[in-house]
């Protein structure tokens, strides 16, 4: 099972659930967090390469708590998440819902659009 995260609360229940589909099926849970890659450079150049890893990792940790495996990846959210979902061989991908205000993504936010496309 896949989740990605973005620190938001919509991304806190996505993880809830995550957490409890992982424990109810037996499987393992891989807790995803993609960048922007703008913002990924800048780090890169103005600090160095393991900059943005040493920066996110410690946060991430700490907003999913010990126990699943934890990727960063640089880029679109849904290709990253997607991205991982195949290396992973996962089934399943849980990412938090969002609505937006429009009627054909009441329910949804653009990157679980995005993912529900692929």
């Amino acid at each position: 099972i896949v989740c990605g995260v973005d620190f938001s609360d919509h991304s806190t229940r996505a993880l809830a659930w995550a957490r409890l589909l992982a424990d109810r099926l037996a499987r393992p849970l891989v807790v995803v967090h993609a960048v922007e890659p703008l913002l990924a450079e800048a780090a890169r150049v103005t600090y160095g390469r393991e900059a943005l890893d040493e920066a996110i990792a410690p946060e991430l940790r700490a907003f999913v708590g010990e126990g699943p495996e934890l990727q960063v990846g640089v880029g679109d959210p849904a290709r990253v998440l997607h991205g991982a979902a195949l290396a992973k061989g996962a089934a399943m991908i849980v990412v938090g819902t969002q609505g937006l205000g429009r009627a054909s993504r009441m329910w949804f936010g653009s990157t679980t659009m995005r993912l529900l496309r692929e």
